[in-house]
């Protein structure tokens, strides 16, 4: 199947090709405005498939493009009617963005955060799917205790919280190879299993054993589970980054998970920050910081 969509992927690259050494053939003499243009439609394409995957998907995007590339070479060939192939580009448009976005397979090999395929259907309830620059971004919540007791066990410094009994949770997976758990912290959540915190409970909170309430810097902030955990350890101010759109629309005021996780981001002292977190350090206070927490940080989604 990789070879068939490259097979077919290649033919518009390999007729532009000609269409372009053509256009210099012709008249060699214009060549700089030729390339000037060349590199503007370049550019704007590369510059419109971002805000287009945001909004219509990746599969969408694909489709509008091709009628859009196929429409405009119709109207070089035949100028003439250009009303008539206005009005079949209307309708094609209209038609393809009826068309929806197939399931996808993944190679089970890569590991068990595609939830479709690793677990039954009941022992979880898919709450988001969305498209964004770095791919595509999946919340499912974990409705079965013993999945989420499975999942636990196959990784299991994913899901230190110092809360017990852990709390319900959901799970956010970014293309399926990089996921972060997203804890019931609700007031409703933590009465549902008579759940209470448990300082230094967990490994994870090793770090605070340095001192009492630290400014926190965290990178790769995902369901908010470090803020929480910082919070719990009295830090008197926490700065989040993180880098994934998706998840930072989720996790914030109107986001699907905004009440489910505690309001998290938006808890007293603590600013998260859709950024990069190595441009959020450079441009942070000098020496400010008593507590950097990078959890998890060292993925494959990005390959």
């Amino acid at each position: 199947m990789l070879l068939a969509a490259y097979t077919l992927f290649m033919i518009p690259f390999i007729l532009i090709g000609f269409l372009v050494v053509y256009l210099f053939s012709c008249d060699p003499q214009d060549s700089p405005r030729l390339y000037f243009f060349d590199l503007i439609g370049a550019g704007l394409g590369a510059a419109l498939f971002v805000p287009m995957i945001n909004a219509l998907a990746v599969y969408q995007s694909l489709l509008l493009l091709s009628v859009m590339g196929t429409f405009l070479a119709f109207i070089l060939l035949y100028p003439s009617k250009k009303w008539t192939l206005a009005a079949f580009f209307i309708i094609t448009v209209f038609l393809s963005q009826l068309v929806h976005e197939p399931l996808y397979t993944i190679d089970k090999k890569k590991g068990w955060e595609w939830i479709p395929g690793h677990f039954k259907k009941g022992s979880y309830e898919q709450i988001v799917s969305r498209w964004h620059a770095l791919g595509q971004t999946n919340i499912y919540r974990i409705t079965d205790p013993k999945t989420r007791n499975d999942i636990v066990m196959l990784s299991p410094g994913t899901f230190e919280i110092n809360v017990i009994p852990p709390p319900e949770y959901a799970y956010i997976s970014t293309n399926f190879l990089a996921g972060t758990p997203v804890y019931n912290l609700s007031k409703e959540g933590l009465a549902q299993g008579n759940s209470q915190i448990h300082l230094f409970s967990q490994s994870m909170e090793a770090p605070y054993i340095l001192g009492g309430r630290p400014r926190v810097l965290v990178i790769g902030v995902g369901g908010g589970r470090d803020l929480f955990m910082a919070k719990t350890h009295g830090a008197v101010e926490i700065l989040g980054a993180e880098i994934n759109p998706g998840i930072v629309k989720e996790m914030s005021p109107g986001g699907s998970m905004y009440d489910y996780s505690g309001r998290v981001y938006t808890m007293e002292n603590t600013k998260v920050h859709l950024i990069d977190g190595r441009h959020l350090v450079k441009n942070t206070k000098s020496h400010y910081w008593d507590l950097i927490i990078l959890n998890g940080v060292d993925t494959f989604s990005g390959l």
